[in-house]
């Protein structure tokens, strides 16, 4: 008499690697049910995967109760299945028995790491920053849809800084300004970041950070070289010009705002300088018996103060000499 159902004596857990190849059928686990009936017509043990199975990642022996892979897994979509499978005794009528069987799918290192936050336009970074200490440019943050060592990430950056000025932390993916920047060396700079997986075979992504320095003013301007020696006759009417001085400035934007002065030697206001355009004319009528030699110190300044406060400039020296007219 069928009386007895199968009982299962064994049904996993298992575990199964993503990277498994469902083309080979390998083996997942085995589950064992018995049957107590005394008659091999009754107590001989089917078995039907009844549940569970979806996309038909698995297959089932019905003799041996050896459960396969037959089709492809992915540990990010699905982490594990729980498989319903009924054994079936040989009596009439059969009499069942269901268990349901766990397979975890365990992590294989298939997915790079992923930037999750990347810059979409230049940073900007001061120059002149103070010395000693690190001043933080960006924080790139990044993930992996592994697990495991497969999602323990490392950040370094590869050698593209030539004045090696910068740095990223290999933990928290933190780039770093070390050192004074100058803008009149180093104007602009592309770091490429990796960020890289620590499982075989290891898996790396990169991401470019634009580094743009900002002028500070902390050049003053300085004067064109030209000729600086000149000879007027002492009739030489007032309006008539000198020379045109023009300065250069290492600065960019408004740092490079500057005016033009007579600082020195001008004794009787006998030149003027426009502060914009930098010409030097006759101011007064001269006198080569009252002054046959003018020597003038010009300044150029910075309109905009510098760093530490104070308006940057230069001097130059001219030297004017007038000639005799016969006018005594």
């Amino acid at each position: 008499l069928n009386d007895e159902a199968p009982e299962f004596q064994a049904s996993g857990p298992f575990a199964v690697s993503e990277a498994a190849d469902p083309s080979l059928a390998p083996t997942v686990g085995t589950v064992v049910a018995a049957d107590r009936d005394r008659e091999d017509a009754n107590n001989k043990v089917e078995y039907v995967i009844a549940g569970g199975n979806g996309n038909n990642r698995f297959a089932i022996d019905r003799t041996s109760g050896r459960i396969s892979l037959v089709g492809a897994l992915d540990r990010e979509t699905v982490a594990s299945y729980t498989l319903s499978i009924v054994a079936i005794d040989s009596g009439l009528p059969s009499l069942t028995t269901s268990v349901s069987v766990t397979i975890t799918v365990t992590d294989d290192n298939d997915n790079a790491p992923e930037f999750t936050n990347t810059p979409s336009h230049a940073t900007v970074v001061e120059e002149g920053l103070p010395a000693g200490h690190d001043v933080l440019v960006f924080d790139f943050n990044a993930t992996d849809a592994d697990i495991g060592a497969s999602a323990d990430l490392t950040f370094a950056m590869d050698v593209n800084d030539p004045f090696s000025s910068f740095r990223v932390d290999a933990v928290t993916g933190e780039v770093f300004a070390t050192k004074p920047l100058d803008r009149e060396v180093q104007a602009a700079v592309d770091l490429t970041i990796s960020v890289t997986d620590g499982a075989p075979p290891f898996r790396a992504t990169q991401a470019v950070l634009s580094v743009t320095v900002a002028d500070a003013n902390d050049n003053a301007p300085e004067f064109v070289a030209g000729q600086r020696a000149f000879t007027l006759a002492e009739d030489a009417g007032v309006g008539t010009e000198v020379t045109v001085l023009q300065s250069t400035d290492a600065d960019e934007g408004d740092n490079t705002l500057s005016r033009f002065a007579i600082v020195g030697g001008n004794d009787g206001d006998l030149f003027r300088i426009a502060e914009t355009s930098g010409v030097v004319q006759v101011n007064n009528p001269l006198d080569r018996e009252t002054a046959p030699t003018v020597t003038l110190t010009v300044s150029v300044t910075n309109v905009k103060a510098g760093a530490a406060g104070t308006n940057l400039s230069s001097t130059t020296v001219l030297t004017v000499t007038v000639t005799d007219v016969n006018d005594n």
